[in-house]
């Protein structure tokens, strides 16, 4: 079983679990700001590959203020995406970041996953709100009582059949303490400063 996170390799079938995780307010004002810009995308890189591999999880690939992640279970990938939006340097930066969720079977090729997980968790970041997780019930059931998760109502999502009943995470703080204290400080990269 893998997680994928989407902000988040030979050609097999497998169950995943898919998240996207977007940082907002990179975009706009590129020529005043790009070199402020350029660094801070390479900073964002170097956490997230810090917290994931911490975390016991796996960058996947950057997709411009993107992410993706491939973890071994949901609590991986949560402890993944929580440490990273609670990272004591992404909270200072002034930048925000949304994520999605998604558990379900896809297809591992090239470097790339593939399959309706993916496409549900891309549209639950599109749907997500500046500093909050939006879950597909599917990976929200195979997490623990500990993940102070809410309700929402049914979304209606841009190619996906049916409106979806995913689960927002708002409140950061009242995550498992181990997420928050774990990942306040990820190892850096071999060969990065």
């Amino acid at each position: 079983m893998s997680i994928i996170v989407l902000f988040m390799i030979v050609i097999l079938a497998l169950a995943a679990t898919v998240a996207g995780l977007v940082v907002m307010g990179i975009e706009g004002h590129y020529h005043d700001r790009a070199p402020k810009l350029a660094h801070q995308l390479t900073r964002f890189e170097e956490l997230a590959t810090g917290v994931a591999v911490d975390a016991g999880g796996l960058v996947v690939k950057f997709l411009g203020d993107a992410a993706m992640f491939v973890a071994p279970d949901p609590t991986t990938l949560m402890n993944t995406v929580v440490g990273l939006m609670t990272h004591p340097e992404a909270e200072a930066s002034g930048l925000s970041a949304r994520g999605g969720l998604a558990y379900g079977r896809v297809i591992a090729q090239d470097g790339d996953f593939f399959g309706p997980p993916v496409n549900l968790a891309s549209r639950l970041v599109s749907a997500a709100e500046p500093n909050t997780l939006l879950i597909a019930p599917a990976l929200a059931d195979r997490l623990g009582p500990e993940w102070p998760l809410e309700q929402t109502e049914g979304l209606l999502l841009r190619g996906i059949e049916g409106p979806v009943s995913a689960r927002v995470l708002r409140s950061f703080s009242a995550v498992p303490e181990q997420t928050r204290v774990a990942f306040a400080e990820p190892s850096t990269p071999t060969g990065t400063h």
